[in-house]
């Protein structure tokens, strides 16, 4: 199994918890966006076309899941994939508070852009709420920090990733 079927069936199952945990809680929801922290991670981890596909998959999964319409997620995910390669440079691990900044902005950048395109193309007039996509930012960057460590675990258990390859070492190998 290569790395960007991997991370699709992560946000599965991701997704899938992040809309059936709330119901066991009873909350109404949980402001947060599993498949964008699973894609922050492709950024830092995968080589760009690698993590240009993973995330155009995870983006339609989250599209199927989430209700939305069909390409909003993978469009979303794919241009802000794009936008964070830049802020790469500033990346030295894929652990600490660098890495849930990095994952933080992801999150709510990705947030911002579906709602933008949801208030403008679909007719959804309130979509674009910049104060939730701030606080998902914030919730998503401390859930990195729980998911990139067990994200980079399920990796070597499946194969695809070696144990003790540092980010640098990755960041040098997909170059």
């Amino acid at each position: 199994m290569n790395r960007p079927l991997l991370s699709m069936a992560v946000t599965l199952l991701l997704t899938a918890l992040h809309k059936v945990v709330p119901v066991w809680l009873g909350a109404s929801s949980v402001p947060a966006t599993p498949g964008a922290i699973v894609v922050a991670y492709a950024a830092l981890t995968m080589a760009p076309i690698e993590a240009i596909v993973t995330a155009a998959l995870c983006g339609l999964v989250v599209d199927g899941l989430g209700g939305m319409p069909l390409g909003v997620g993978s469009f979303s995910m794919v241009v802000v994939l794009l936008l964070a390669r830049l802020a790469l440079r500033f990346m030295t691990e894929t652990r600490g508070p660098t890495a849930a900044a990095f994952a933080g902005g992801f999150g709510a950048m990705q947030v911002l852009l579906v709602g933008a395109m949801l208030s403008a193309f679909a007719g959804r007039a309130g979509s674009f709420d910049v104060l939730q996509a701030v606080g998902i930012g914030v919730v998503d960057g401390v859930l990195a920090l729980a998911l990139f460590p067990l994200l980079h675990w399920v990796g070597v258990l499946v194969g695809v990733e070696e144990k003790g390859a540092t980010l640098r070492e990755r960041l040098a190998a997909r170059l």
